[in-house]
């Protein structure tokens, strides 16, 4: 691919875990953007793609059913430091 598609210039959404030394809840549990440098950029590959969603008890990927359109599927390898960001979600339980 000549590029990697729109994507990567948007911010993106992560998920931060790390489960409790002392077990049950999650010590660390956020949603947030992250900003980034340092970026290392391996070659993209383009190709077509297919996307399938099913119904989970704990997750709500369903909710963006139906599918009506795959545009195409993208690949890159990308090493980069995470610098900053905006904490959206925080249901951290410290121990």
């Amino acid at each position: 691919s000549d590029t990697n598609g729109f994507v990567n210039a948007l911010p993106m959404l992560h998920h931060r875990t790390m489960p409790s030394i002392a077990g049950g809840a999650l010590s660390l549990d956020q949603v947030v953007t992250m900003g980034g440098r340092d970026a290392d950029l391996g070659q993209p590959w383009k190709g077509d793609a297919s996307l399938e969603l099913f119904d989970s008890e704990w997750d709500q990927p369903a909710s963006l059913l139906p599918v009506r359109e795959v545009i195409g599927g993208y690949y890159r390898e990308v090493g980069v430091t995470f610098a900053g960001g905006t904490l959206l979600e925080d249901r951290s339980k410290p121990v």
